[in-house]
């Protein structure tokens, strides 16, 4: 039995030196590449998570314009009524003037006439 143990084992030859050489080589490529694929996710982590902040953002950035659309709305809203306020004040200042005008007129058809009446009499 001895015998055969020691026909079992073989002497290492250069084609076993060359596939050791090309699993190491193997084995340094497949580490280059895991390398290299760590710092590509790492870089597409850092892309997806810039995209999700750029999405909140927009979000954002909609929320306040649509805020500001609503404020807008009502300011615009708001200036109409007093614009529409600001005619009606104005017709009624027109008319107040035009009735102040008419009361001046008789004031002074009045006092022309007591100014004759006070002549006639003296």
């Amino acid at each position: 039995m001895i015998e055969q143990q020691t026909d079992t084992r073989h002497e290492v030859t250069a084609a076993d030196l060359a596939s050791s050489d090309a699993a190491i080589d193997s084995y340094e490529a497949l580490g280059r590449f895991l390398f290299r694929s760590r710092i590509l996710i790492g870089e597409v982590s850092k892309a997806e998570k810039y995209v999700r902040d750029l999405k909140q953002s927009i979000a954002h950035m909609e929320a306040q314009s649509a805020d500001q659309v609503r404020a807008y709305e009502h300011a615009k809203s708001e200036l109409e009524k007093v614009q529409a306020q600001a005619v009606e004040k104005r017709q009624e200042l027109a008319t107040l003037t035009a009735e102040t005008e008419a009361k001046r007129h008789e004031l002074e058809v009045y006092s022309q006439s007591i100014d004759k009446i006070v002549k006639a009499a003296a």
